[in-house]
Parts: structure tokens; sequence; C-alpha cells
């Protein structure tokens, strides 16, 4: 048993972040989440389990008429063992900073990033737009959108293939 069959492991390296821990246990200040060093294991480890994608059920039903695909397909995408991700320029970033008081922020989380995975469904090539939710050491991808990519996309996603 090992950090990365663990619910609070992530794989960052693709923010420059690298393997990090995210249980709040471990979490000097809110989003300063720590470093895995090699052979590392702590005494909170929780097996992973398959919960690691969330969505809005009414943006899933818009998502199916406008791209023809459901959000569930998402495991299957996450599947690929050739799935790329790449962050989202900064301007296409959530600003928060005009949130209403009344909205829950998520610990850890203040300035949500957006990022994509491309990778193939069926084989054809799509792309998932998704930003991260919930509290340090629970976060899911929230999905934003799934769609067939672009060309640059799937460009990129063949330049990266071995």
């Amino acid at each position: 048993m090992d950090c990365t069959s663990c619910q609070y492991y992530r794989d960052l390296t693709f923010f420059n972040l690298g393997l990090r821990c995210m249980n709040k246990i471990n979490s000097p200040k809110s989003g300063d989440f720590m470093v895995i060093k090699d052979s590392y294991f702590c005494e909170h480890y929780v097996e992973f389990q398959d919960n690691q994608f969330e969505w809005d059920e009414n943006k899933n039903q818009k998502n199916i008429e406008k791209h023809g695909i459901s959000f569930n397909r998402i495991y299957d995408l996450f599947a690929d063992q050739h799935m790329v991700q790449q962050v989202e320029q900064p301007n296409k970033w959530e600003d928060l900073s005009n949130l209403d008081e009344s909205v829950e922020r998520n610990e850890g989380n203040l300035d949500p990033i957006r990022a994509k995975l491309t990778g193939s469904i069926d084989g054809k090539i799509y792309t998932a737009i998704y930003t991260f939710r919930d509290e340090v050491g629970k976060m899911r991808y929230r999905i934003i959108s799934l769609r067939r990519a672009q060309k640059k996309e799937i460009q990129f996603y063949n330049n990266c293939k071995p």
C-alpha cells in the first residue's frame, strides 16, 4: 500500500506542483498541500474511491443537447492511458472576487483553475473542461464541458503519445 492508492493523493505535476497529499491534516495552511517525497506514507491513508468526478445534471443535459455526449463518459476518457491534462489560460480561471458572500467557498480552493483533459472515447478524441470542487482532501473534478476535441487539442494529444 502506498500513497498512489490513497484518496488524498493528487498528481499535480501538470500544474508544476508535483505530487501532493491533500489531506487537511497534512496541510499547514489553507491551500498549502504537502509535497509527497519518495517512500512517504502517512497514518491518514484512506483507500481511493471512485468518486473523483461530479457535475450539475442540468449542465449535463445541455451538454448532451449541444455536443451529443454525456458527462458520464468522463470515466472512459479518464481511462485512456494516453490522456493528457492541460491548464487553461489564466484568463479562463474562475474570478471569485465578486462572488456573493452567501456562496460557499471551497477551503484551499480560493482561485479555482480551469483545466482540460484530452483523450480517446470510442476511438474519437474528446476534451473535458473542469475545475476542482470540495474541501481540502476531498477535492473532485467538477466537469464543466465534454466535447469533441479541437484540431490543436487533437494535435497535442497525438504528439504526447509515445
